[in-house]
């Protein structure tokens, strides 16, 4: 069995840019925090004959 953990430090986002892409997401920017985090784990079974 493992586990894996991977972490990224908190960071804050300021002075991008707007979309200008003519979607639903027009106008909005990048601004605001960002953390990472992710989690796995793996199984493994082996068999023998």
């Amino acid at each position: 069995m493992e586990y894996q953990l991977g972490y990224g430090s908190p960071r804050t986002v300021t002075g991008s840019t707007t979309s200008l892409q003519p979607a639903s997401f027009s106008g909005q920017t990048a601004d605001g925090k960002y953390d990472f985090i992710s989690q796995a784990l793996q199984v493994t079974v082996g068999m023998h004959f």
